[in-house]
Parts: C-alpha cells; sequence; structure tokens
C-alpha cells in the first residue's frame, strides 16, 4: 500500500452494517475513508474513530487509543467499529485510485437484503480477500442482482498488520462465524491473546428453549445500565453454566432421567471445542460436589480446574486440581492444607495466580504455582460474614455490608515493595468508594444480604449485584449498579433462564493440544 490509497462517493453515505459487507446509502454526508497502509506500518498515524463528515465540517475525528483496551470499544462492536475505526493522518477532497473491475455505481439501489444477515438498508458489499491476485489485494462485491453483473472494487493490498488491526476490533462471534477467510490471522496465538484481552466483559448464560429440551448459550454485554443480549450456541440438552475464564466457560449438563445425574464439560462458547475431564475418579460413594472454577495460570500458560468436594463421613471438604491438557499422567491431584470444615462459603476470585476462597472470618488462598493452600486473616471490618468478594482494577476486592447506611468497597492495594500475590506487609486493605443503596425494598435486600456481588465489567465502572436464592448462591434477579451516574436498575430473570450467570468475556482460546 501507499501512502493515501483512498475512496469517496460523492453524495453517499457509507455505513458497514454486518461483518463482511458494507452498505452504500444516499445521503447528505460524504465519507473519506482513508488506508494509510504505509505510515500505519511504520507507526506514524494513530487509530482515529470515524465520522460522517460533513461537506461543511473538515475538522477530524476524534483520536482513539492505539492499543484499546477491554471495555473501550462501544456495546456490539461489528464491521462498523472495525473497518472505519481506521482514519487518517490528513485528508483532502481528490478523486479515487482504485483499481475497478466495472464501473462504480454513483446511486446503488436501496432496501435490498442479504441472506447472511439483516441489511436492508442499501446495496451490500461483500469484504473478502482477493485470491487471484498475487499482491493479495481486498476485494469489495456488491450484492446479486439479477438485471446486472456483479461490481467490483479492489482496494489495492492491505498488509496483515492492517489487517490484524481491524479484525481485532470485531467480536470473537463475528471473528470466527463471518471473517474465515482471514483464518491465517484469527487462529495465530497471538491474535487470539491480544483479541482476548480488548474483548468486553458481560455475563453468560442458558437460556431453555424448545420445550425445555436445547439450551442456548446467551451473552450479556453491558454499557452502563444497559445490556444487550447476543445469541451465541445451542446445546441438545439441559446445561447450566457455573465457571468462566478467558472464554471458557464450565457447563454441568443435566440429564432428564430417574437418576438425575450429571455431565460436566469445559467448551468454548464460539468455537464449540469442548472436552470432558475425568469425573469419575471423584465421584466415591459420600463425596459431593460443592463448586467447580476454572482458572489460568500465566506463568505456565495453562488451565486448570479447581473442584471443592465434601465428605459426608468426615464433614470437611477438601480441594482437589487438575490440569487441562495435561497428557496420559494428568491425573486429580489434592491441594495441600485445604480441608475445611465448611460446604458452603463465599464465592472465589482468581487474582495474579492465585484464587481466593471467602471464609466467614478469613480467606484460603490457592497458590496455583505450587498448588498448595493457606488461610489468610482479614481486618476486622471485613472479618464478619457481612461480605461479598470481587476482582476490581485486577485487585481483591470487597463489598462489606456492616454499615446500615452503605455498602462499602475494599480493596487490597499493593505497595510497590511487596511482590508476593498474597497479603504481605507490602498490602494494605482501603476503602476506595461507598454504594448509598436507594430506599425501600433494594436496601433492604443489600443490608439484609440478600443482595451479593455477581462481579463487575467495563473496567470496573458497572457492578453486579445477585438475588439468593438459596445457600448455593444461585443467581435469580439482577441488580446493576452504575459507579459514575451512581443509579440503580433491576432486571428480572425471565422464567426460561438458568439461575445461573457468571462473567465472560467471548474469545477464540482453543481448547486443542498438540
Amino acid at each position: 500500500g501507499t501512502k493515501g490509497n483512498r475512496f469517496c462517493m460523492p453524495n453517499a453515505r457509507v455505513m458497514i452494517h454486518q461483518p463482511q459487507s458494507i452498505c452504500c446509502l444516499t445521503g447528505e454526508h460524504t465519507l473519506h475513508i482513508y488506508l494509510w497502509t504505509g505510515a500505519l506500518l511504520m507507526g506514524y498515524t494513530k487509530i482515529r474513530r470515524f465520522a460522517n463528515l460533513r461537506k461543511s465540517n473538515t475538522n477530524p475525528p476524534p483520536l482513539l487509543p492505539s492499543s484499546p483496551q477491554r471495555g473501550d470499544l462501544p456495546l456490539g462492536r461489528n464491521m462498523e467499529d472495525a473497518i472505519l475505526d481506521f482514519s487518517y493522518k490528513e485528508y483532502a477532497e481528490s478523486p479515487p485510485r482504485l483499481r475497478e473491475e466495472s464501473s462504480w455505481v454513483q446511486n446503488p439501489p436501496i432496501k435490498k437484503t442479504k441472506e447472511c444477515g439483516h441489511s436492508s438498508l442499501g446495496t451490500v458489499f461483500h469484504f473478502e480477500p482477493c485470491s487471484s491476485s498475487k499482491t493479495r489485494d481486498v476485494i469489495i462485491v456488491t450484492e446479486e442482482n439479477p438485471k446486472k453483473k456483479n461490481k467490483k472494487l479492489v482496494l489495492p493490498y492491505l498488509h496483515d498488520h492492517v489487517m490484524y488491526s481491524i479484525l481485532n476490533r470485531l467480536t470473537a462471534h463475528s471473528l470466527y462465524h463471518h471473517c474465515k477467510q482471514w483464518l491465517p490471522i484469527t487462529s495465530n496465538p497471538v491474535f487470539i491473546h491480544h483479541h482476548l484481552h480488548t474483548s468486553p466483559l458481560g455475563l453468560i448464560t442458558a437460556k431453555y428453549i424448545n420445550n425445555n429440551t436445547t439450551s442456548l448459550f446467551q451473552f450479556m454485554e453491558f454499557d452502563g445500565l444497559h445490556f444487550k443480549l447476543q445469541d451465541l450456541a445451542t446445546l441438545p440438552v439441559l446445561f447450566n453454566v457455573v465457571s468462566s475464564c478467558n472464554g471458557l466457560a464450565v457447563i454441568e449438563q443435566r440429564q432428564l432421567d430417574e437418576t438425575q445425574s450429571t455431565a460436566t464439560y469445559v467448551i468454548n462458547p464460539i468455537t464449540m471445542q469442548k472436552i470432558q475431564p475425568p469425573w469419575d475418579v471423584l465421584r466415591k460413594v459420600g463425596i459431593s460436589t460443592c463448586w467447580i472454577e476454572l482458572v489460568f495460570f500465566p506463568s505456565t500458560n495453562e488451565y486448570k480446574i479447581v473442584i471443592s468436594l465434601w465428605d459426608e463421613h468426615t464433614n470437611y471438604s477438601f480441594l482437589c486440581i487438575w490440569t487441562l491438557g495435561g497428557g496420559r499422567d494428568n491425573l486429580w491431584r489434592e491441594i495441600d492444607g485445604s480441608q475445611v470444615w465448611f460446604k458452603y462459603m463465599g464465592n472465589r476470585i482468581l487474582v495474579d495466580g492465585v484464587l481466593y476462597w471467602d471464609f466467614f472470618h478469613g480467606l484460603l488462598a490457592i497458590d496455583l504455582s505450587n498448588e498448595k493452600a493457606q488461610l489468610l486473616q482479614l481486618p476486622n471490618q471485613l472479618s464478619s460474614g457481612l461480605k461479598s468478594m470481587l476482582k476490581m482494577e485486577g485487585c481483591l476486592s470487597f463489598v462489606s455490608y456492616c454499615n446500615p447506611q452503605k455498602a462499602d468497597i475494599w480493596m487490597l492495594k499493593k505497595n510497590n515493595s511487596s511482590s508476593s500475590p498474597t497479603k504481605d506487609e507490602g498490602e494494605e486493605w482501603v476503602i476506595v468508594f461507598s454504594i448509598v443503596p436507594p430506599v425501600g425494598q433494594m436496601r433492604r435486600e443489600i443490608l439484609r444480604y440478600l443482595l451479593s456481588v455477581l462481579g463487575c465489567v467495563n473496567n470496573g465502572q458497572v457492578i453486579i449485584f445477585r438475588k439468593l436464592n438459596d445457600c448455593k448462591h444461585q443467581c435469580g434477579s439482577l441488580c446493576v449498579y452504575d459507579v459514575n451516574t451512581k443509579k440503580w436498575r433491576e432486571i428480572e430473570n425471565d422464567k426460561d433462564f438458568s439461575e445461573y450467570k457468571v462473567v465472560h468475556c467471548n474469545s477464540l482460546v482453543s481448547l486443542q493440544k498438540s
């Protein structure tokens, strides 16, 4: 590519409606798309937001961060937020420099539809690589028209670095289902890792459809107090999502038979790859499962499953751990120091390679590096059972309900002198802010511990509470709190939805190991 490659359409407006499609509409705006690939490769340009530029307005659109962080991207990213995120270092009115295989249609027909997606606003152009070109150009093809031949436009040679940045702005669902032409890029482990850390956090749950014979994965993405539901995939069984880590989910399948036996899998709801750990060796008489947690240990790039088992004979619970893809000799291992005299306690949070389990008067910290556990003490203000644990800004945090008028947010902040992942002299608990519940039923529910924290999304700007239905912490309706506006919203749980909801981000992380 050379500096200044661009195309413009006078008296027309362009918008991207679906991944791999461009819709062209007549309108009052003129949009200039500048693919300044040469400068992008040298790192001289910034990523800028696109804008529909009026003829009378020549101000450039505002800058975007060159490396977007989780939560920076708008709700429901699609090709509109991907292709047109690429802006320009300079722009000027100039004729397009495109190699056309046929003439450009200045006034394309409107009210067309596309079979692979809803795009009834105008003519659709497919966005795909040019397989016949030695320079790997990109072809934009118009929608099929029985009266006219397909129109083709060729954008000269988009470098992998440019396509990398474009594709990184798409959702995992769009990449996997609509961008298979770019598989050499999207299947690269480096791309998958980068895309994972720019994917927004939300909630994943299951919706029961077809007379409660099929389960549908649904992802809730939040923008303040508003949310958007996205259908991911279906399974011909009923299941609950019990844990999630880096786009991989642990689902518990329920069998509709007399035994009501369960089967548990690790699955990627986007790619639908799944594995079943060897649970049979843990199923013994008098041994029951309390909870299951999927965790990731970045030092070794390994995913592990931690399971809490309850021994009815001794009234003790203990923890076992298993490594995904660990080979033939990979067996369940009991974690040292994990025996406790409690069956049900608080939630679990993974922070810096340590899985924390909330007790009433302390924390059980499971170090994933040496697979050992130790009991940590909490300050007196947090030693009571009226608290919920969460991860906020990458730090271990608590919501404390001890104050009758408000809920305090405590955070364990690490000083520069401390390098230990567990509680150390270089760490201290501080109150970062407080939440004042609205007057009425919600305040009574929070202060009576009927609302517990489910997690936080949008870089800690949205905290999601759940109403507890029983001691197993199943989730009924949700209460969403916006830290910026200090407003609340209650979201009722539909009867067709599973009561289990966990914090999740969609990703292309693979379960296939070489």
